[in-house]
């Protein structure tokens, strides 16, 4: 199973691009499972092009949470046709074979309409953590540090309310080897996707090194 998770704000290029990359990786095996993380009109775009340009059969959508999100899901059960949706609840765990995709409950911010997001990926007894914008601020902060802890590779996302920590979780990262901070901004999403896990980046007490990747 090859699983696409989308943590985008809609962007087409970033979904097409993971769908290229595992058809290099995989000789053109194409990928068969897209999993949504929150919603925006532009993912009933992203969907469309990835049932008719990549045939992917199977869709794993979060529970809709205000009238924004049953809009958009609407639209995406118009277009969907024989494709499978799976609804999931935010704090589930999904599992593809061998891997689990581990998501956090729902949670907002009163400054922002953008949900704050984290997912952290279980293979065998390697962990990857992906982190947005201003998780430090919320609920589950406390979930999230017990999962960096857990993790091997910590990659600091942009989605989200606009982070007022700048160095959010600095305790626990401080030390680490593995830290990745990605910049959100649509001008550097593709450029950062394709060799993203590939980097290993260091945070020490003064904060993220910088990561730049080539074209």
């Amino acid at each position: 199973t090859t699983v696409i998770v989308d943590l985008t704000r809609g962007s087409k290029s970033i979904p097409m691009s993971a769908a290229e990359l595992a058809k290099s990786y995989y000789c053109e095996t194409v990928p068969d499972s897209y999993m949504l993380t929150h919603y925006h009109s532009g993912h009933i775009g992203v969907i469309k092009e990835l049932i008719l340009s990549y045939r992917v059969t199977v869709f794993y959508l979060p529970e809709p949470e205000n009238e924004n999100d049953i809009s958009v899901l609407k639209s995406i059960e118009k277009i969907a046709g024989e494709a499978k949706l799976i609804m999931y609840k935010r704090g589930d765990t999904l599992v593809f074979g061998k891997a689990e995709i581990c998501t956090f409950p729902y949670t907002e911010l009163e400054r922002s309409t953008h949900p704050v997001l984290a997912l952290k990926l279980n293979l065998g007894e390697k962990s990857i953590l992906w982190i947005g914008s201003s998780v430090s601020e919320t609920d589950m902060a406390f979930r999230v540090e017990k999962a960096i802890t857990e993790s091997e590779l910590i990659i600091s996302g942009r989605h989200g309310p606009v982070e007022k920590d700048s160095i959010p979780f600095k305790s626990v990262l401080a030390g680490r080897t593995r830290v990745m901070r990605l910049n959100d901004d649509e001008a550097d999403e593709e450029k950062l996707f394709p060799g993203a896990l590939l980097f290993d980046i260091t945070c020490d007490e003064e904060g993220y090194s910088e990561l730049v990747l080539a074209p």
